[in-house]
């Protein structure tokens, strides 16, 4: 790993498009040296920036490598080869350790667009930079012990985050909430080890076995089993939730679909079979993020084979979603395809959330309601055309995907990875709980104990090889 932090790093770390700005970000022991090569500092500023002059006594035109630490210099890109002047640039500096890395960093403020910030990039490839993979900044802040693995995936987590609450939690995993959770945990593990030793190592002097082992080891225990089950809604807060609509051809899924959404995302028509494809867009339900699906008509068959791929990824999307709204055409009476569905979605084992929507209530209704009773008590009646009933329907949304998502707790576990790593912490202490029932050799204690420590250490990356890092890193994006 040593080797890896040797050379010099560099990406633009933002978006590339039409933009006011764009930042190209530097990092390792020659970043401020290779920056010095292209970079050319003005010596007098416009009037426009007479303000910003330096008030230190350190003029403008001092080289960049005298500069010192958190320092914004204005000047010129220019490509040494061509001597071709690329843009005008603000060059902030920063001196290790106290940087985002804890090496020397600098960032170029440029012009945005496609084209200005590649051609920097380049120049700066030409000095002797290297291109950084996804996420080597934040790895690099890792290797370096400025934060542990678990802040380096929230760094990822709040770039990614979809909602405010799944940002404040991935902000809080920044902060270091969950690390001092594990580390909480691992202290009492330490010390139950330390007396456990002591008993081993020094047997003339004694020393009496705890009394209370299996009781402390249960209170670890009861905090895993806490952190795991926290993981249900963590997991689900931040990757979200996935609903779909249903329901035979021309029943106003469609429509209903725009509505939620709030703009007309969906094509709608008079003719059945207009949705072929899946046509998906995220909500946010009071902070809890719901990947909201229009899917195909389900009728009975169908020849059209277009139709048919249609059915087969409406399926496909039912199969993985967390809640489904069910509509029905109350303006029709009860077709062999609607009574399928309800079949299927409400006389079954499936863990589902199944909403049922009569829709078109604008129309005289042919619908029987007392039909549906055996089926659910729970109906909404709404116009997607007019707008009725979608307050009722959406406070009804908000309270399945509450019951599935982010309650106040202090810690919660939002990673996937760290709910395995938890699960085979708590397999380790059952081992040593039985180990303890079964009067066992201290011996055989403090193995699964060591175990169980081992576990928690990989969460945080004290334990972590290369491989499970490499996995990690891969998900960032390229410059941060």
């Amino acid at each position: 790993m040593l080797e890896y932090l040797d050379d010099t790093i560099v990406a633009i770390s933002t978006p590339l498009g039409e933009s006011a700005l764009a930042i190209i970000r530097l990092s390792g022991k020659e970043a401020i040296t290779i920056t010095e090569k292209v970079f050319h500092p003005v010596r007098n500023l416009p009037r426009c920036h007479a303000s910003q002059r330096i008030s230190n006594g350190v003029r403008p035109s001092k080289p960049l490598l005298e500069w010192p630490s958190h320092t914004v210099h204005y000047g010129k890109i220019i490509d040494p080869e061509t001597k071709e002047e690329l843009d005008e640039v603000l060059v902030s500096v920063f001196r290790q350790p106290h940087t985002y890395t804890k090496e020397d960093m600098v960032e170029i403020t440029t012009h945005g667009g496609f084209v200005t910030p590649r051609r920097i990039l380049e120049v700066l490839l030409h000095q002797g930079a290297r291109l950084a993979s996804p996420g080597e900044f934040t790895k690099r802040a890792f290797l370096n012990g400025r934060i542990d693995l678990t802040q380096a995936e929230a760094v990822c987590d709040l770039i990614k985050a979809k909602t405010e609450r799944s940002q404040k939690i991935s902000l809080q995993q920044l902060e270091g909430k969950f690390s001092q959770k594990i580390q909480s945990i691992k202290d009492k593990l330490l010390d139950l080890l330390v007396e456990l030793e002591a008993v081993i190592d020094f047997p003339e002097e004694e020393i009496q076995p705890l009394k209370n082992l299996r009781t402390e080891i249960l209170k670890i225990d009861d905090e895993i089993s806490s952190l795991i089950k926290s993981s249900q809604k963590g997991l689900i807060l931040r990757d979200g939730m996935r609903g779909a609509i249903i329901g035979r051809p021309n029943v106003g899924k469609s429509s209903l679909f725009n509505l939620l959404v709030e703009r007309e995302r969906a094509i709608v028509t008079p003719i059945p079979g207009t949705t072929r494809d899946v046509i998906e867009e995220w909500i946010d339900v009071d902070g809890i993020p719901l990947l909201l699906a229009d899917t195909a008509g389900l009728p009975s068959e169908t020849k059209d084979l277009v139709e048919k791929e249609g059915i087969k990824r409406a399926q496909q999307t039912i199969s993985q979603a967390n809640l489904l709204l069910l509509v029905l055409d109350g303006s029709e009476e009860l077709k062999e395809e609607d009574k399928k569905l309800l079949e299927t979605h409400f006389h079954s084992a499936l863990e589902t959330k199944t909403l049922l929507i009569v829709n078109k209530i604008d129309l005289p209704q042919k619908l029987k309601k007392e039909n549906l009773k055996e089926h659910t008590d729970s109906v909404v009646e709404i116009s997607a055309l007019q707008g009725r009933g979608i307050k009722e329907l959406n406070q009804l949304i908000l309270k399945i995907v509450e019951e599935n998502g982010f309650s106040e707790e202090s810690v919660v576990v939002t990673n996937l990875r760290h709910r395995d790593i938890l699960e085979r912490t708590l397999l380790a202490l059952k081992q040593a709980q039985i180990a303890v029932d079964e009067k066992m050799s201290d011996e055989f204690v403090t193995l699964d104990l060591r175990e169980a420590l081992n576990c928690l250490g990989e969460i945080t990356g004290e334990t972590s090889t290369e491989e499970i890092l490499e996995r990690i890193f891969s998900q960032f994006c390229i410059g941060k």
